[in-house]
């Protein structure tokens, strides 16, 4: 029996200005990374989901008005671990189309 095993890829975001360039990440839980411009970093930690969001969107505006441009965008998207799902096939790329196209 297959186990689904959950997958967390951090979110992260990348804002550019001119030559400079600012990545803020997100990790599990209520973490957020900030680095750049330069050799700047900060951390930041929030109580709960709603607070770090409401952080996410003031940094974002407040770059948008300094004159920084979204670059980059990389959510989280995968649900589960694709390689503990069980197939029909053991290969999927030995899967024969029967609908007479290739």
């Amino acid at each position: 029996m297959w186990e689904m095993v959950e997958v967390k890829v951090p979110g992260f975001w990348i804002f550019i200005k001119g030559d400079q360039s600012i990545h803020i990440a997100r990790t599990e839980g209520c973490t957020l990374f900030v680095r750049g411009p330069g050799a700047e970093r900060k951390r930041h930690e929030f109580a709960d989901e709603d607070a770090l969001q409401l952080f996410q969107i003031s940094i974002a505006e407040q770059l948008a008005e300094r004159g920084w441009a979204l670059f980059g965008v990389n959510r989280d998207r995968r649900v589960g671990e694709r390689r503990a799902q069980r197939r029909d096939t053991p290969d999927r790329r030995g899967v024969i189309s029967t609908s007479g196209s290739p």
